[in-house]
């Protein structure tokens, strides 16, 4: 795919459509729109205008350990390149934003039974997902 994008917190939503422009479908080399697959249980978070999503289970129990924003102003997905360590896929985990420029990953469940205690931390202004060295950061 052509359309992955580094994120930053001063890029995440603040692209606004100029008058009389036209909303553009996102597209990929294949011309397929691009959007995550269906899931449940991924993590989210908002920051400006934009909803970030992490990990998930499809209905055939598939999880993923992709990163997507949705642009809430200009209605497009975008897929996110994650630099660094990319944990085990994962559903039922939580998140939050912390100082406005990362998101920090908890918990969920990797596979039916095993459940994770951890935390991730995703670095938007770097898109590096690393796992910090204490909890507290």
């Amino acid at each position: 795919m052509d359309s992955v994008t580094q994120m930053s917190p001063e890029n995440l939503g603040n692209e606004l459509l100029e008058e009389g422009q036209e909303y553009a479908e996102q597209r990929d080399l294949n011309d397929n729109v691009l959007a995550p697959e269906p899931r449940i249980n991924q993590s989210q978070i908002t920051v400006n205008t934009s909803i970030l999503i992490y990990g998930g289970v499809d209905k055939d129990g598939r999880y993923f350990d992709d990163m997507w924003t949705f642009n809430l102003m200009d209605k497009f997905w975008q897929k996110i390149e994650i630099n660094g360590e990319i944990p085990k896929a994962r559903q039922g985990h939580t998140a939050l934003l912390l100082d406005n420029d990362q998101m920090l990953i908890f918990g969920g469940k990797i596979g039916n039974i095993f459940e994770v205690n951890e935390f991730w931390k995703f670095d938007l202004n770097s898109s590096k997902l690393s796992a910090p060295s204490s909890p507290f950061l």
